[in-house]
């Protein structure tokens, strides 16, 4: 195997092959989103490998790097410094240094930045072709909380053509004293 080919840009050093390759974190590209956090670009499209993905992802406290999900492929998460709560099956755990989220295929799960600064996590997994995302629920609780998340859920589902598999509404008055059913929870299943 060659040494890859290592390319400057304008935000960083990134490997232009899939050739092996040493690089520190601090010279890497880093890509961020609001309310996503900031990631190490160790690889490109045209880069990436079939069989592994992995990344150093950094959380602010109340970003997460993604939706709440299950795969089909496995995946893992440690952390390096800083704190964050990883929700697992509707369970929520705090972690911290040195603490990893062991996530088998099909397990729901999402880690969101918590304490007073920020997490650093080296996230790993699987891939292979027939890999199923299914992002499964939006609730008004969430949504009322973050805006960005609410609108991400959404997005995911038109894209994907995602239908409605549960919904579950409370009753409430309108302005005219009127009594109206509004949603609080939406299960959508999605297949990418």
């Amino acid at each position: 195997m060659h040494e890859a080919k290592i390319e400057e840009t304008e935000h960083g050093r990134m490997p232009a092959d899939g050739g092996w390759f040493i690089m520190n974190l601090r010279d890497v590209a880093w890509a961020t989103v609001k309310g996503g956090g900031a990631w190490a670009a160790w690889e490109t499209r045209d880069t990436a490998s079939e069989t592994l993905g992995w990344g150093v992802h950094i959380l602010w406290p109340g970003d997460s790097p993604g939706y709440y999900h299950a795969e089909s492929q496995q995946e893992g998460f440690l952390v390096l410094s800083g704190e964050c709560i990883a929700i697992v099956e509707g369970e929520e755990r705090r972690m911290g240094p040195g603490d990893f989220l062991h996530s088998p295929p099909g397990t729901a799960h999402i880690t969101v930045g918590a304490g007073d600064g920020p997490c650093a996590l080296v996230m790993v997994g699987t891939r292979a072709p027939n890999n199923e995302i299914q992002y499964l629920v939006w609730d008004s609780f969430s949504a009322a909380r973050t805006q960005f998340f609410a609108e991400g859920i959404l997005r995911y589902v038109s894209k994907y053509h995602g239908h409605v598999v549960h919904t579950e509404f409370i009753s409430v008055s309108t302005p005219a004293g009127d009594e109206t059913q509004k949603p609080v929870i939406v299960v959508y299943e999605v297949r990418p």
